[in-house]
């Protein structure tokens, strides 16, 4: 568990962004798995369309956790890890990947 493990990134709730690939490193990232799963490389349209779908999947990811960290506080409480801080983290993360971070 993260109980007490204070040196761990994100114990307290909140996430290190700073770790996650720009948007640089994922277009290599997609490039070269569209390069392997096809055998020949990509043109950059196609590289876009996937970044375009990978984009949707990682502003969902963000609201299922931010959703399950509200659930977990309420039914495990916020002692051991702040639940509360972190979904507000992933949610308001979420929002950021669709420009809405401002309208809260």
């Amino acid at each position: 568990t993260l109980e007490g493990e204070e040196g761990v990134p994100g114990y307290n709730g909140n996430p290190d962004y700073s770790r996650f690939p720009t948007k640089d490193e994922q277009k290599r990232f997609c490039h070269e798995y569209l390069k392997a799963f096809w055998g020949k490389s990509p043109e950059n349209s196609q590289v876009e369309v996937l970044l375009d779908e990978v984009s949707r999947f990682v502003t969902i990811n963000h609201f299922y956790w931010g959703l399950w960290a509200i659930n977990q506080a309420f039914e495990e409480g916020c002692d051991g890890f702040d639940y509360m801080t972190y979904a507000v983290a992933r949610i308001m993360r979420g929002l950021a990947e669709e420009d809405l971070a401002d309208a809260f």
